[in-house]
């Protein structure tokens, strides 16, 4: 979905348009991380519930006569989505704010280029470039995000 963002972006771009309703849609990048990125989240929570559920029915069906360590057990997994939301939430600001700095820097150069050039062209190819630049660090944060939660999950499952 990022990619397809860039590339609106890349594609608003034409001599007709304005630099000004091109330098709106890169501002509007973060926002569009931070959705990505939401969806990530909730598609690891439910995920880490799913385990957590079955991991709970196992416990329950092989314990009745060791009931007060097995609660003890569920309340533990019990906590486990909620950490791994906390987790995620500060990993989703965090690549916002990167992508919100990096976008900002971007939206310097395009206007030098702007000022400078009346080549549209080059413009058009620069914002190419740094719309893909956009996507990937994007990209590697809902990796890494996705990444740390399932090993924190699977760490707390495994205690």
């Amino acid at each position: 979905e990022m990619k397809e963002s860039a590339q609106q972006v890349f594609d608003g771009w034409g001599s007709t348009k304005r630099m000004s309703t091109v330098m709106a849609a890169m501002e509007e990048l973060p926002k569009r991380v931070g959705e990505d990125m939401h969806k990530m989240v909730s598609h690891v929570v439910d995920s880490v519930q799913t385990e957590i559920n079955e991991v709970r029915e196992v416990i329950r069906d092989e314990s009745d006569e060791k009931v007060t360590g097995s609660t003890k057990v569920v309340r533990h997994l019990e906590v486990i989505p909620t950490m791994v939301v906390n987790l995620l939430e500060s990993r989703v600001e965090k690549a916002k704010a990167e992508v919100k700095k990096k976008v900002g820097g971007m939206i310097l150069q395009l206007s030098a280029i702007q000022e400078t050039n009346e080549n549209d062209e080059e413009l058009a190819e620069q914002m190419q470039v740094m719309s893909s630049e956009v996507a990937q660090i994007a990209g590697a944060a809902v990796e890494a995000a996705t990444q740390e939660c399932r090993a924190h999950a699977s760490q707390q499952l495994d205690i």
